[in-house]
């Protein structure tokens, strides 16, 4: 292992008929091998965001880290993709939603948009926050309280994981570009799968997060919508 290895940590949660999941990109600070309690430690940290404003009946159910570039892996030449790398998982249990509120429907999220201080899609990323509750938002907007809250533990998260002055002596969290790191885009229709137009850079993909703005509006994913998609 080194430091500056890069790793996909994705947190899975489950109810009003949904599978939920978040995903976070971290990266080593030192050459030692991170452990499962490494990655156990920050996915409570991430899920401690928004759990108090989420529902009771959605379940915090597992969650797994797969590394996405660094020590041990290599690039597989004009396949979009990478080999090697290592892989940690976990399963969760006891964590619901802590509001016992009525929630609002799945495809609902508040939203938090993570920025690197550069410009562009590729050095930003965003976080969908489901299973939110009807009291924290009122005609399509949350509510001032919420998003002061909700800014507050983004803030503590990010004093803990950001790269300049995070309190984590085993992650900071950024940004990962896929586009940047393979080179490759969605092949046009009717082909499937992806088409490589640049070349494969990973080692400028992630780009670690500096602030975090919670957004105003009640977001909508159609894909969360019931009968819609997978």
């Amino acid at each position: 292992m080194a430091a500056g290895d890069v790793f996909k940590v994705t947190i899975t949660s489950t109810g009003q008929g949904s599978i939920y999941q978040n995903t976070y990109h971290v990266q080593t600070l030192t050459a030692a091998v991170p452990t499962t309690a490494n990655f156990a430690t920050f996915v409570s940290d991430a899920i401690a965001i928004a759990r108090t404003y989420q529902a009771s009946s959605i379940n915090y159910t597992q969650w797994e880290a797969i590394q996405q570039w660094g020590a041990g892996m290599t690039i597989v030449s004009g396949e979009c993709r990478r080999e090697g790398g290592l892989a940690y998982g976990g399963a969760l249990s006891g964590l619901p939603g802590v509001s016992i509120s009525e929630p609002l429907p799945p495809q609902c999220a508040c939203v938090v948009t993570w920025l690197t201080g550069q410009a562009g899609r590729r050095r930003r990323g965003r976080t969908y926050y489901g299973a939110q509750v009807e009291t924290t938002q009122n005609d399509g907007l949350w509510l001032s309280t919420h998003i002061t809250d909700m800014t507050t533990k983004v803030t503590a998260f990010l004093a803990i994981y950001k790269a300049t002055g995070g309190t984590s002596a085993v992650f900071n969290v950024g940004v990962w570009s896929e586009r940047i790191a393979t080179g490759c885009v969605p092949a046009p229709p009717p082909a499937k799968g992806h088409v490589q137009v640049d070349l494969p850079n990973p080692d400028q993909a992630y780009r670690a997060i500096e602030s975090g703005v919670v957004r105003p509006t009640v977001f909508s994913q159609r894909r969360r919508t019931r009968g819609v998609g997978r």
